[in-house]
């Protein structure tokens, strides 16, 4: 009898004691083998389970990494752009609505071809002054960026006693810059250096750095002979002259008892009497209560300036060559005036910035309105002069106030190329 014929007989309860015990005994056994068949069974597919999860999970592990990789990638290449658009387009495009110190607009020279002078053994035979204006250009402008120009125009205006010899501006961005300024002291002949700021929202670099003595502040003084900041206007300073050696060297403002025009002004300027005395810059009345002017002459010049043609006599070397031309001084004023006005943005970053820009800018366009209809007049003088010259120009009464700003042991005490010659 086989196991099946016997299990059936079993599950038919027809088998006996000893085939029951049998059968149970193989089922046991079968059990047995069932139960760690199922447990092999669950143990392969326990390890399977957690295997084939762990793959996947590194496959989409790299691949995340590598999309966030090139994310990233991307992302620095599109801030990169951006800083460089920012740097090299938005932030120029700024700055070009706004006053661009750095450029050659006005102070550039188109034609740097140099012109020769006729030399003969390396000695010069033609003279400078023998040439024709266009020539003498050449020679004696310095081409300079259009911040140098400004700054000289302006000190001409308004700060006497001082000539810009250099100029620098270092960008910032979006307008912004740092305006380092050196100059250098008519009388003493040391050089100084002055930093501000331009750009929107900077005060202007006369805010940040005051080029000098107020103009207002010396010659209104010297109208109403009140007394101002350093300077005094006094009947006893006749008395001082008096009092000190006749060589002493003297910085001075004087006052003339009726206003000069230009060319009584250089009338006066060239009498022989007269000719130790260094006439440096000329106050021009500008309005009821206000002054500017301009250097003459004998002060000290840098070069730099804008085309002659447009502005003729803003430059110290082209003046000097008229001068046996008293209109000389007259037109050197008017230009000065005239390139202020024809510089809004200039006036605006270096003299009051956001906040002054429309006083400045109506006061300079008043000063020419005035003068337009007043004609130039010399109302007083910044002079360099040993105490007897001094006094004798009082004396004689050529002039009726006298402002002692400097006093030095003599004219060799003065280390300014134009302190005394």
């Amino acid at each position: 009898m086989t196991f099946r014929e016997l299990l059936d007989k079993y599950r038919a309860g027809q088998a006996s004691e000893e085939e029951r015990a049998l059968v149970e005994a193989e089922l046991e056994k079968s059990e047995a083998i069932a139960d760690y068949l199922a447990e092999q069974v669950e143990d392969a597919l326990g390890a399977a389970e957690t295997q084939a999860p762990a793959g996947e999970v590194r496959h989409i592990q790299k691949k995340v990494n590598r999309r966030l990789r090139r994310t990233a990638v991307w992302a620095a290449c599109i801030v990169l752009a951006a800083l460089l658009g920012v740097r090299f387009v938005v932030s120029p495009l700024v700055s070009s609505l706004y006053y661009q110190p750095n450029a050659y607009t006005v102070g550039g020279m188109e034609d740097r071809a140099p012109a020769s002078l006729v030399k003969e053994n390396g000695v010069e035979v033609i003279r400078i002054g023998d040439l024709p204006p266009e020539e003498v250009e050449r020679h004696l402008r310095v081409e300079s960026q259009d911040v140098a120009v400004d700054l000289t125009a302006l000190y001409s205006l308004l700060a006497p006693g001082a000539t810009v010899t250099a100029a620098s501006a270092q960008p910032e961005g979006f307008g912004r810059y740092t305006l380092t300024v050196e100059t250098e002291a008519w009388l003493t002949g040391e050089t100084s250096q002055r930093s501000g700021e331009l750009g929107p929202h900077a005060d202007g670099f006369w805010a940040h750095s005051s080029p000098g003595r107020s103009i207002l502040e010396i010659m209104e003084s010297a109208e109403s002979g009140r007394v101002s900041d350093k300077l005094e206007f006094s009947r006893h300073t006749q008395d001082y002259l008096r009092e000190l050696p006749g060589t002493s060297y003297v910085a001075a403002w004087v006052h003339f008892p009726e206003h000069l025009n230009p060319v009584k002004l250089y009338w006066l300027e060239e009498q022989q009497e007269y000719s130790g005395i260094r006439f440096l810059w000329a106050g021009v009345r500008t309005g009821e209560e206000s002054m500017l002017g301009f250097p003459m002459l004998d002060a000290r010049g840098s070069g730099f300036s804008p085309d002659w043609e447009d502005y003729p006599m803003f430059n110290w070397a082209q003046a000097s060559l008229e001068r046996a031309v008293g209109v000389a001084y007259e037109q050197r004023f008017r230009s000065l005036l005239a390139y202020v006005n024809d510089r809004p943005q200039a006036i605006e970053a270096l003299l009051g910035g956001e906040v002054w820009a429309d006083y400045y800018q109506s006061y300079f366009a008043e000063a020419a309105a005035y003068v337009e209809a007043n004609g130039v007049e010399v109302t007083g003088a910044l002079v360099y002069a040993e105490a007897d010259d001094l006094l004798r120009l009082w004396e004689n009464g050529d002039v009726d106030k006298i402002a002692i700003d400097t006093v030095l042991p003599s004219k060799y005490s003065a280390g300014g190329t134009f302190g005394w010659g």
